[in-house]
């Protein structure tokens, strides 16, 4: 068969081996310089992406500590504001005409009451209500300062940010929210960013987690969305999802840029850097253009000395040549292709030579061969037949007549369209041509006329020179057996939909431990698809770790039991505890074929149930043990003390819990009950337990100190960390304790003997005036 693309070549095989030689010659050179440049390139990008990261990765930091020195600025100064005056606005404006060398942070400075309501400026701004604007609510919601979204200010309708310091009452409400403006056009810290752009038509810009443009070349989309305009930008729509790096992306003009981002702390800003390929990489491309160039020079030079090289080489082959084409005209006798000639060419002619003078010996023994082949195939349970060029029977068995009812002989030199009918000839006409065209066909075809369903071979038949001469044509009748395929798909077909729709990992394992079948599951779950599963190990699709443990229970399986067990799974990337049934397939010899396994997640209901058990121990309030979880514990350390493990016992309150309910509320009694067990924890070893057992009452399982003195100096500790001032809701409290210490061993057998020592020992303390520890000691 030739080869479509050797069509425009010439036909001389001199002149096509030299274009193959030029064509080689060029494709290595373009091959090696395109990859010289394409691993430029990568290198050039990675080095460009690290330059922009860095520069940003500065600007950023840049920008965070002035935010954070004007936020902390205006901290400072709220801070100062006596208490007496945050009623008064005079007393407030005069406060802030003191401070007014802040003017160079910040362009205006005011006060709003919790209400909104402004109570002083150093900015001649007519009276208004903050409520509503997203600086204000933003503050008095998070109760603390913040550096606002960007808006156009009232009295310049400049692009400003606002820096803002609430101040809090006694009982820790918002009465005061101080603020301070900032104008980004003339923020000295954004302009420093001009300095910083990539290359010459590269810029940075600045926007908002929301998309908000802050600082931008074009001034005209500033305080606009970045999406503003029409089209899509990939790396815009990556940086405000939260990606942070650099990424090569289209703008919305279609350029090829590389993009940088990265995010701020002290605001919700992200800093971009934009930088078009064609300016980054414009010394690769020149350099592509140029290896181009160098690449055509090579191959022709190339292609000039092949051509010289193959004229000298080829020359005694198209002598043979000559004389191949003087025999076939019968102008030569087949003694001229003996050339004696010692070499692969003379061997060439010397095989013709054989080749001729056996020809005539093989037609003889060909005509025999033919009329056995007639027979063979005339008692073949199939249609054989062959077909020429022009789409004519010359040869059909005598299985035509047996199964169509057509005679062989009259069917010789007809079309098969006027042997099979129009409508039946189109079905199989694209099959035919592809064969005459030299493609073997094998297919099924359903002849709906005659109801009957043949599988059909056309073979072609190639001559030498690569024509194809004919068609040999195979055909058997499968009525009967594509019926039941097409029952048994049916039946298939319906069986899978219903496994492919069910949450459960449905499988077939036969007895090497290999699947022979899966549901749609197995993709869900694992990432597996169901068509690779067949022939695959159970431990190659599981994991060896899972396969371990569900190997015993397998073997179960195979020896005829059915079996249930749980395991670890891990599904889609997370860790799921899962229960698997093993089937065995038992066949009426009482062998096991296979076994099915069906596989269902109870992830769910362990983890409620694990959420049951741990909810039932934890203290509600300060999110350490309660009552039941300390009974526990106790009895576990009495049981190993019992083997000779140190154990003591640490039983506290907190003194005059009571006052501090009743003179600042139950809110903040649960503050200081929070804080205290958290100190409490914080004074402990990890071994020890802590728990809370109602009201202020808290104790302590203390396993690893074997000395008395050992406890009361851990005791000692825990008082010590209580008498630091506990801050809750703004409050500064005094807050003490007192602690009663037991050994077990010391009288006490059973946990509530130890308790009660324990007790017995914090009324000693609380009886010599609290804020003190006390041993037990035994009468």
């Amino acid at each position: 068969m030739r080869l479509p693309g050797l069509a425009l070549l010439p036909t001389n095989l001199k002149f096509r081996l030299t274009a193959v030689v030029v064509v080689l010659a060029l494709g290595a050179a373009l091959l090696v310089g395109l990859m010289s440049m394409a691993f430029a390139e990568r290198d050039m990008k990675a080095v460009v992406a690290a330059q922009q990261r860095a520069v940003l990765s500065s600007a950023a930091a840049f920008i965070d500590d002035r935010l954070q020195a004007k936020k902390q600025l205006l901290r400072d100064m709220a801070d100062g504001l006596p208490v007496a005056d945050r009623g008064d606005p005079a007393r407030i404006a005069a406060y802030l005409d003191r401070h007014a060398i802040l003017r160079s942070e910040f362009f205006s400075m005011a006060a709003f009451a919790a209400d909104g309501t402004l109570l002083a400026t150093l900015a001649p701004l007519a009276p208004f209500n903050a409520t509503g604007s997203q600086y204000f609510d933003a503050t008095v919601a998070a109760r603390q300062g913040i550096v606002s979204a960007p808006f156009r200010g009232r009295g310049n309708g400049a692009a400003v940010v606002m820096v803002t310091a609430p101040l809090f009452d006694a009982q820790g409400k918002v009465v005061l929210v101080i603020t301070g403006g900032v104008t980004l056009h003339e923020s000295a810290f954004l302009r420093q960013l001009d300095h910083l752009k990539p290359g010459q038509t590269g810029f940075l810009f600045i926007m908002t987690g929301d998309g908000i443009l802050i600082d931008h070349p074009d001034k005209r989309r500033e305080l606009q969305h970045i999406n503003a305009r029409t089209g899509v930008n990939h790396a815009t729509q990556m940086a405000l999802a939260g990606f942070e790096g650099s990424t090569v992306a289209d703008n919305k003009e279609g350029e090829s840029c590389i993009y940088s981002y990265q995010r701020l702390t002290a605001a919700d800003w992200i800093i971009g850097a934009r930088y078009p390929v064609s300016e980054a990489f414009a010394p690769i491309i020149a350099l592509r253009t140029q290896a181009l160039a160098a690449a055509a020079l090579v191959a022709l030079a190339a292609g000039a000395v092949a051509l010289l090289l193959i004229y000298r080489i080829l020359a005694p082959l198209e002598a043979l040549r000559l004389n191949v084409s003087a025999i076939r005209r019968g102008g030569a006798d087949i003694a001229t292709l003996q050339s004696g000639r010692n070499d692969e060419i003379g061997e060439l002619g010397d095989a013709f030579h054989e080749l001729v003078a056996a020809r005539e010996a093989d037609q003889a023994r060909v005509r025999a061969s033919e009329k056995r082949a007639s027979m063979i195939a005339d008692n073949m349970p199939a249609l054989i037949g062959y077909i020429d060029v022009e789409q004519r029977y010359q040869f059909a068995n005598a299985h035509y007549l047996t199964l169509l009812g057509l005679q062989p002989a009259l069917m010789v030199g007809r079309t098969v369209r006027e042997v099979m009918g129009a409508a039946n000839h189109e079905l199989i006409a694209g099959r035919m041509q592809a064969a005459l065209a030299g493609q073997r066909q094998h297919f099924d075809q359903h002849f709906p006329l005659s109801a009957s369903h043949f599988m059909i071979d056309y073979i072609p038949e190639v001559n030498a020179a690569g024509r194809v001469e004919g068609v040999y044509v195979l055909a058997r009748d499968i009525s009967e057996r594509r019926a039941a395929e097409v029952r048994q798909q049916q039946s298939e077909r319906r069986l899978k939909l219903i496994t492919d729709h069910l949450p459960v990992l449905i499988s077939t394992i036969d007895r090497d431990h290999c699947f022979s079948f899966g549901n749609a599951t197995f993709d869900t779950w694992l990432g597996v698809s169901p068509a690779s599963l067949a022939g695959r190990p159970v431990a190659e699709v599981l994991g060896a770790e899972l396969y371990a443990s569900a190997r015993p229970h397998l073997e179960k399986a195979f020896g005829g039991w059915a079996v249930t067990f749980e395991s670890p799974m891990a599904v889609a990337g997370k860790l799921r505890i899962v229960e698997t049934t093993y089937v065995p397939d038992v066949q009426a010899d009482g062998s096991v074929a296979g076994v099915y396994g069906l596989t269902h997640d109870l992830t769910r209901l362990k983890e409620t149930e694990e959420k049951l058990i741990r909810l039932a121990r934890i203290d509600s309030l300060t999110g350490i043990g309660n009552r039941r979880l300390f009974g526990e514990a106790l009895q576990q350390a009495i049981g190993r003390s019992g083997h000779g493990a140190p154990l003591a016992l640490a039983y506290l309150d907190i003194d005059r819990f009571k006052k501090i309910n009743d003179s600042h509320g139950h809110a903040v009694g649960d503050g200081v009950l929070k804080e205290f067990a958290r100190r409490l924890q914080a004074s402990v070893a990890v071994t020890d337990t802590v728990a809370r057992l109602s009201g202020d009452e808290f104790v302590v399982i203390i396993k690893a100190l074997p000395h008395e003195a050992d406890c009361l100096a851990l005791a000692q500790k825990i008082a010590v960390a209580m008498r630091a001032p506990f801050v809750v809701a703004s409050l500064h409290l005094t807050v003490t304790t007192s602690i009663g210490v037991a050994c077990y061993g010391d009288g006490a057998v059973t946990g509530e003997q130890l308790l009660a020592n324990a007790d017995h020992a914090l009324y000693q303390v609380k009886r010599d005036g609290r804020d003190g520890v006390a041993l037990f000691q035994a009468d």
